[in-house]
């Protein structure tokens, strides 16, 4: 009988491990039958019906009857090989998918995370069962390309032809392959070509030979034949390096499969299987308790078999299968799945000597290499990199290199006794799994980068003796530099002497050049100088060029990273370009500088994880803080528990559990205890490190502890359904129990006291979906059922009226303790939730298995999301001051996150709604704005007055004139003054010569605002109500008003004189007037304007028209001219903006906002344009047109949006002002040595918590104070 979840008490195994096809003329959807146990597979034309593997249920007894055998018939860091399929299991249904892929395509693009098992599905899975159906006829060709792919195609042809015949693969080009095909192939072979690890092409393969490669690739697959199949497997994270040859990449978007996880029946076959062949089992709960450790990790397959490997030859040494059981307690002392790999080298590292040890930090970095672009810091990734065994001519070295290979750390692709054999860690996972190694990668990758790439260098100089092989410049620089240091020769073994002799070399070459530059320039001619200082410029352009293009992709990397939601390297990559531009004065100016400092503006007030805590070397489960805030514990799978300073500076303080992993870590509430949980011990510690108590239970693992609220209790929570309580009954030291709590009906994950000292009620949360509530006496109070599926975490608010429980089922339930009552229910994670923590003021914190932390606020609406942990976060805790957020990951960091972002510069006093109500001064210090009070009361006419707000400063200025209305304001360019539109009912002139205008005519006043006093004012001909707009010009000298006659007045100040243009055009709404606007002076004065027909009219001081502008598509709400007058710009209810050139021709029109343009202006150097939109952001762009920002103010307040109706740059170009229609003004700070002071201020803890690993960020934050 088949079953798909097996009885208990049997075992399963499989019967049939092959895959047998057969091809028949069908169609059909994907089924599976029980029984025969046959998948068809649609196609366009074709069924492959094949059985899949069968799972026959037998007793333990039988496994036990087999002939046992001890070899291990698991792979540790191994790969599986094609002789291995019949141990390879539990892949059946992926290897259906890709049989069909096969089918109707000749190409497959297998995508995956290092360590999901791509090889070994091929080359255990996929190729033995071609082999099984083709027979004879099936060639397959498998290889991992190096630095030249053509010669590994060769090297695994050999294998199967001819060395006269396999040389064609030797002409290595664009038709190479092809031709291959059409050499050796036979019209009745089936090909199977594999090409595993293809990222090694980007990472190994020297450039020129990865592009004739690839096109080479293109060609075969472009060929379509049918007998010829291709399948590369390639890391997931490479994907985005295929961009750069788009034929190739259109070939394979369509054809891509990714390697999804196993489920959890086919790791129990993966797992069980290959003992129950052998004749061993392994103890209930074991397999359960592997898949718990391995299920949501990335990348695990590998430590999965190695610690398999591992657990299988410790029970042979230890006690030879006497009972034919793996035991659960061998599993633990090896430190499970997370630990045995990183235990496991620790105990091969710890016994060599001091010398041998120096000598295996050096042979590793050797066989590593960096991803990505190591010299801007973007994007690196530690990967494998394959050495000659000719590199390691050291006798200790040599010596130190048999050892890592016999202990299968190191692979070498022929006998370790032959010399010309490559070298080669043994799986990726080793490069971040073992925390010596991962520590050595990142203080030294740099160094490492830089040596690869001379050493490739380098045989490129020995195979061809050019000179333009050789280096100079900046990386003569760096590597001459690099050969200085002492360090980088210890601890790296500094470079070859071939690569020695380049560098002599390259220097060599450096001092002729310079010699002959002398020389040439000491003779040239006033022509040829000439001729010499342009191509200087040339040059100069160049490098410009050069270091715009690496100042961009600093840039674009911290916005990708900040899109991921890693603000804190998302700050850091911001800093590393903000540095390089400090550098690099010919460029700050630009537009590029603006995305520089923009970038950083984004990462310094989004920021909110304020310091990393790396010091764990496996997953950290359990941190808490104590009541004083003063310190930090947490607990680790490494059987730590370790004691941190707030700040999160590391104490001298170690508490070790030799009995296995911590789970759990308290604080008692009055510091003088710490409590840990682990594997069959409560641990019980005085402040100092010193041991209190322990308390034992041989029988459980306990997975939560917590002390009462006046630490004389501890509860514990075990995986047997139990809480025990243990009660203080003398000194610090004497504990006993006093109660058991075991009514739950699976593990409980979690139990927390009550802080009430009066109640002191318990909660615990378990496996079974429920929370129970207890009092002080045990007594069950409520039973609290919501959840679906494990109940995971519990806290209690401040004064213990509530509690909120996290779950499996990716929510958070807030209960009423009194009354046992769901108050809500917050959800937003995608995976379980973890933990769940209140602060002080009753916000929620809660952390999940999505690898991200929510803080909730206290009506359950989402405050923030924090991300930035690269594995699912098992616990969170606030500080006592409610501001500060502490997580524990399985990414074997804790992280110290603040609940506020650094304090953005806003003013929120503002009454004003209306864009022509508002100015802002030029120096940004000082916002005017109208404030009107309506009056229906003949007696109490409405009455406006101007409020000038200091941003500094709390209380206005005010401006009155006599209870007129004011409809419009401007600033002059000086700052000084204030010109205002009024709306008459009486008006006294200052020098009281009498009323001067009635009341169905305008008057514009000029205030002087340092007395507040009017300067002058004159009178309209027109009322108020026909003027439509108000522009100082930019000399300060005339004041221009557009009318809904199509007129425009000009008020000369000097003269006081007002001039009438009559322009014949009606409804004119924005006014700009260009750099020489000065009607009276110079006759190529511009003034521009927009119009009702949706174009902006050029007109000269007389109001001649010169040019019609037209492109807009409705109604243009800004205009404004750059400085220089050589360019408008204009922003229109069609949401473009449009930029024009002073003769009116079209120059850039720029697409960003959602809805309309509400306001256009150039900052104080013409190189950026900012605008102000109605979707509530204001954007920067390049007088080109490209959008290099988005200022948005939602992404520090959760808030709902508001359309921003102006903005503009003070005099320096450093600040940006915006006012939106909740009367909000923000200012924008675009400062760079501001910017960066503030950054390197946020980072300070971080740089003093890691004086190591922050030793190269910290060197961009030299010279901050």
């Amino acid at each position: 009988m088949s079953q798909s979840s097996p009885d208990p008490n049997q075992r399963a195994e499989i019967n049939n491990a092959s895959i047998e096809g057969q091809v028949g003329q069908a169609g059909g959807d994907l089924r599976q039958i029980q029984g025969e146990v046959i998948f068809e597979v649609q196609g366009d034309r074709n069924l492959i019906t094949f059985p899949q593997t069968q799972i026959i249920q037998i007793t333990s007894q039988e496994i036990k009857a087999r002939p046992l055998v001890s070899i291990s018939p698991y792979k540790g860091l191994k790969r599986f090989e094609s002789e291995d399929h019949g141990r390879f299991f539990g892949r059946d249904q992926f290897l259906t998918g890709l049989v069909n892929d096969l089918e109707q395509s000749n190409l497959v693009l297998l995508l995956g995370a290092s360590g999901s098992g791509k090889s070994s599905v091929i080359r255990a899975g996929l190729i033995p069962w071609l082999a099984e159906k083709w027979g004879t006829r099936f060639v397959h060709l498998v290889f991992t390309p190096d630095e030249d792919p053509f010669e590994s195609l060769y090297a695994s042809l050999l294998n199967k032809y001819k060395q006269s015949e396999a040389r064609v693969a030797r002409q290595a080009g664009v038709e190479t392959l092809t031709h291959i095909v059409k050499t050796l192939k036979r019209p009745e072979d089936y090909w199977f070509i594999l090409i595993d690890q293809f990222e090694e092409l980007f990472t190994l393969s020297q450039r020129e030979k990865c592009d004739r490669f690839i096109d080479s690739l293109v060609n075969l697959i472009r060929a379509r034949e049918s007998s010829i199949k291709l399948l590369f497997t390639m890391r997931a994270d490479f994907l985005d390096r295929l961009s750069a040859y788009p034929s190739f990449g259109k070939l394979t978007q369509r054809q891509i499969r990714l390697m999804t996880n196993m489920q959890r029946d086919e790791l129990r076959l993966a797992i069980e299987q290959p003992a129950a062949q052998h004749g061993v089992l392994f103890e209930d709960g074991l397999v359960d308790e592997i898949i718990k450790d391995v299920q949501g990790q990335a990348g695990y397959l590998p430590f999965l078999q190695y610690t398999l490997n591992l657990l299988w030859e410790t029970e042979a040494r230890t006690s030879e299968f006497s009972d034919r059981i793996l035991h659960i307690t061998t599993y633990r002392q090896l430190g499970g799945v997370r630990g045995a790999l990183q235990q496991h080298i620790d105990q091969i590292y710890d016994a060599f000597s001091k010398a041998e040890k120096l000598a295996t930090q050096r042979i590793l970095l050797k066989l590593v290499d960096i991803g990505g672009d190591e010299d801007s810091g973007t994007d690196w990734k530690p990967v494998r990199r394959r050495a000659n065994r000719a590199e390691f001519t050291d006798a200790l070295e040599q010596q130190v290199l048999m050892q890592l290979i016999n202990h299968n750390l190191l692979v070498s692709n022929r006998q370790p006794q032959t010399q010309d054999s490559t070298i080669e860690i043994a799986h990726e996972a080793l490069l971040t799994s073992w925390t010596q190694l991962n520590q050595w990668i990142q203080e030294n990758r740099r160094a490492i980068a830089l040596r690869n790439r001379l050493n490739e260098d380098v045989d490129r100089w020995q195979a061809k003796k050019q000179d333009d092989e050789l280096w100079g410049g900046s990386k003569l620089e760096q590597a001459l530099e690099l050969r200085n240091d002492s360090t980088f020769t210890q601890v790296l073994g500094g470079f070859s002497p071939i690569a020695n002799q380049f560098i002599d070399a390259s220097m060599s070459r450096r001092d002729r050049q310079r010699h002959r530059t002398i020389t040439i320039l000491a003779g040239f001619s006033t022509v040829t100088l000439a001729a010499a200082l342009i191509a200087f410029y040339q040059y100069l352009d160049a490098a410009k060029q050069r270091i715009d293009a690496e100042l961009k992709a600093l840039s674009t990397s911290s916005e990708l990273l900040a899109s991921q939601g890693n603000q804190f390297d998302a700050l850091i990559e911001a800093l590393r370009a903000s540095k390089k531009l400090e550098k690099e004065f010919s460029t700050q100016k630009s537009d590029v500088a603006y995305r520089v400092i923009s970038t950083l503006r984004q990462a310094v007030y989004s920021i909110r994880e304020y310091n990393r805590l790396e010091e764990h070397l496996l997953s950290v489960n359990s941190v808490n803080f104590s009541q004083d805030g003063k310190l930090i514990a947490s607990a680790s799978d490494d059987k730590t528990v370790k004691l941190w300073s707030l700040p999160g500076q590391l104490l001298p303080i170690l508490l070790k559990h030799e009995e296995g992993v911590v789970n759990s870590v308290s604080i008692s509430p009055d510091g003088q205890m710490i409590a840990s949980a682990g594997n069959r011990t409560v641990k019980l510690w005085a402040r100092n490190g010193v041991s209190i108590a322990t308390l034992v239970d041989n029988l459980e693992n306990f997975l939560s502890v917590s002390f009462s609220p006046d630490s004389k209790k501890i509860a514990a929570a075990s995986d047997n359904g139990t809480v025990k309580i243990w009660e203080r009954t003398g000194s610090s030291s004497n504990w006993r129990q006093n109660k058991l709590l075991p009514s739950h009906q699976g593990w409980v994950k979690a139990v927390k006291f009550s802080p009430d000292r009066q109640r002191q009620m318990l909660a615990s949360a378990s496996t079974d979906g429920v929370v129970r509530l207890w009092n002080g006496n045990g007594e069950l109070l409520h039973l609290l059922k919501g959840h679906k599926g494990s109940v995971n975490s519990v806290s209690f608010n401040a004064d213990g009226n509530m509690l909120a429980s996290g779950g499996e089922d990716h929510t958070i339930n807030v209960w009423n303790v009194a009354t046992g009552k769901k108050l809500r229910t917050l959800s937003g994670h995608q995976d379980s939730v973890n933990s769940v923590s209140f602060n002080r003021d009753g916000m929620i914190a809660s952390v999940s298995s999505d690898r991200t932390v929510k803080i909730w606020n206290q009506d359950g609406s989402l405050f923030a999301t924090l991300s930035g942990h690269s594995d699912k976060v098992n616990e969170v805790a606030f500080a006592p001051d409610g501001q500060t957020v502490v997580s524990a990951s399985a990414d074997n960091t804790i992280r110290l996150w603040r609940v506020q972002t650094q304090e953005l510069k806003m003013f929120d006093k503002l009454v004003n709604k209306q864009n022509n109500g508002i100015s802002v001064s030029p120096d940004s210090n000082s916002v005017a704005s109208i404030q009107t009070d309506y009056s229906d009361t003949p007696s109490k006419p409405s009455a406006s007055v101007i409020k000038l707000w200091n941003l500094n400063s709390a209380e206005p200025k005010v401006l009155r004139e006599q209870n007129n209305l004011i409809d419009y304001i401007s600033f002059s360019p000086d700052g000084q003054r204030i010109a205002a539109v009024l709306e008459l009912s009486s008006y006294q002139s200052p020098n009281n010569a009498g009323m001067i205008a009635s009341n169905d005519k305008g008057l514009v006043l000029l205030w002087n605002l340092k007395e507040g006093a009017v300067l002058q004012h004159i009178s309209l001909d027109i009322p108020a109500a026909e003027v439509k707009s108000l522009r100082f010009s930019s000399n300060g000298k005339t004041v221009a008003f557009t009318c809904r006659d199509g007129t425009i007045r000009l008020w000369d100040l000097q003269s006081n004189q007002l001039k009438t243009l009559k322009t014949h055009i009606t409804k004119a709404t924005d006014i700009s007037l260009g750099s020489n606007s000065n009607v009276i002076a110079l006759s190529n004065n511009v003034i521009a304007l927009s119009s009702s027909d949706h174009t902006i009219k050029l007109l000269d001081a007389n109001g001649t028209l010169l040019h019609s502008l037209e492109g807009h598509r409705d109604q243009i709400n800004s205009i404004n001219f750059s400085s220089d007058g050589q360019l408008l710009v204009s922003g229109s209810n069609d949401g473009y903006i449009k930029i024009w050139n002073h003769e009116g021709a079209l120059v850039a029109t720029l697409k960003g906002h959602h809805g309309l343009v509400n306001w256009v202006t150039f900052n104080p150097d013409d190189s950026i344009i900012a605008s102000a939109g109605e979707d509530g952001t204001v954007r920067l762009w390049s007088r080109n047109g490209d959008l290099l920002h988005t200022l948005q103010f939602q992404e520090h307040k959760a808030e709902v949006l508001s359309e921003v109706l102006r903005v503009e740059f003070n005099h320096e170009g450093s600040e940006l002002i915006s006012v939106d229609t909740n009367n909000l003004v923000v200012r924008w700070n675009l400062n760079l040595e501001d910017l960066k002071k503030q950054g390197c201020n946020w980072l300070q803890d971080y740089f003093t918590s890691n004086p190591k690993k922050g030793l190269n960020e910290k060197r961009l934050c030299i010279n901050n104070d």
